[in-house]
C-alpha cells in the first residue's frame, strides 16, 4: 500500500516444496519482503518519500517468530538459506512484520472466495477508499 492504495499484488505458485503451513507461511512472508524492498528501491529512484520500515502483514505468527529470530531452530534448520532474507531485513530495522488476523487480510481478496461483506471491505481497502 502506498498512498491509500495498493501499488502492488500478486499470486503465484510457490517455487518449492514446503514442509509445513508455517515453512509455506515463512516463505511466503520472504517473497513480500522481496518485493517490498524493491519497491522502495524504485521508490527511492523516483525520489519519492517512503515511510520506513516497511510493513509486512501476515496472519502466521510463527512465520513471524521465526523472521525475528536470529536462531536456527529443529523446525528451521532446512528451510533454504535464501528465504532467510526476511531475517535480515528485519534484523537491519528495514522491515517490520505486523500481525493481522486472517479475515482482515485485504490480499485475502485475491486468493479466496470470500462472502460479500468481506469482498466488499477488502475491495475498499485495497483501492484506498
Amino acid at each position: 500500500m502506498f498512498g491509500g492504495g495498493a501499488v502492488s499484488a500478486m499470486s503465484f505458485k510457490q517455487k518449492c516444496v514446503a514442509l509445513s503451513s508455517s515453512q509455506a507461511e515463512y516463505h511466503a512472508l520472504s517473497e513480500a519482503a522481496r518485493e517490498g524492498v524493491h519497491l522502495l528501491k524504485l521508490f527511492e529512484d523516483l525520489h519519492v518519500a517512503v515511510q520506513r520500515p516497511i510493513k509486512i502483514f501476515s496472519d502466521s505468527q510463527v512465520a513471524m517468530t521465526i523472521a525475528e529470530s536470529p536462531a536456527l531452530t529443529a523446525s528451521t534448520k532446512h528451510v533454504d538459506t535464501r528465504y532467510h532474507f526476511v531475517r535480515d531485513l528485519v534484523e537491519a530495522g528495514e522491515v517490520k512484520t505486523t500481525y493481522l488476523q486472517s479475515n482482515q487480510l485485504p490480499a485475502d481478496l485475491l486468493t479466496k472466495t470470500l462472502p460479500g461483506d468481506r469482498t466488499t471491505q477488502h475491495r475498499r481497502a485495497i483501492l484506498g477508499n
